[in-house]
């Protein structure tokens, strides 16, 4: 086994010497060629609690308990224990945590907050799948809560979710549920009207959004630009 000091005061753990070769990159470039030499390691600045979740990944596969702060998925938690994963090379641990996220995110309802957005754009790299996950998360979920206390959320962040709403995927389309409209009311319109929809013109109807589109002058990606 390989003794971990974690924290300040340093917790010790004893961890598997094997299992963490054959699951962390990280690992395996340091013990593999010197197991017999390295018998202690100290991470003064990783949080126990945090290095306690990647323990209970790495020998049952999945994230336990789940963290929760206030009744609420600890959401800030996770993207710590996502960074400590990208810093010690386990990469099964960084893709646990996106899913993990995605599922709370459904299951409650919720999203980051700003603190938890500053701690993704100030600690976790660009190219990040996670960073892809929370944009869609405010994207096809909610955004309504970006309105209040704005100066809080990262500029960055910002920006990257005006494109995102703007250059909607595959997946954004998907998320919405559509149905067959048709503005019964209508016997004649303007020249303008005409252009959007016909009289009497099948559409679709978006029910998040309730934006009806002609199916033959507009396509589907044009419903949610």
């Amino acid at each position: 086994t390989t003794t971990f000091l974690v924290g300040t005061p340093p917790t010790p753990f004893h961890l598997h010497t094997t299992l963490l070769i054959s699951k962390s990159l990280y690992f395996r470039s340091m013990l593999l060629k010197s197991a017999s030499l390295i018998k202690l390691i100290t991470f003064s600045d990783i949080p126990a609690g945090v290095f306690e979740l990647l323990v209970s990944w790495l020998y049952t596969s999945e994230i336990t308990p789940l963290p929760v702060q206030d009744g609420r998925p600890a959401y800030c938690t996770l993207l710590n224990l996502y960074k400590i994963a990208v810093r010690l090379g386990f990469e099964g641990l960084q893709n646990r945590v996106v899913d993990v996220i995605s599922d709370l995110a459904d299951q409650t309802n919720s999203i980051l907050s700003a603190s938890d957005t500053r701690v993704l754009y100030n600690s976790i790299s660009e190219s990040s799948p996670i960073r892809q996950l929370v944009l869609d998360l405010f994207a096809f979920n909610r955004t309504d809560g970006l309105g209040n206390g704005e100066w809080q959320w990262p500029t960055q962040f910002l920006d990257d979710l005006c494109v995102h709403l703007k250059r909607p995927n595959e997946q954004a389309l998907l998320r919405h549920n559509l149905r067959e409209w048709v503005p019964e009311c209508w016997t004649s319109s303007c020249d303008s009207c005409c252009r959007v929809l016909p009289p009497r013109h099948r559409a679709l109807e978006c029910e998040a959004c309730c934006c009806p589109k002609s199916i033959d002058f507009l396509c589907l990606t044009e419903l949610f630009s």
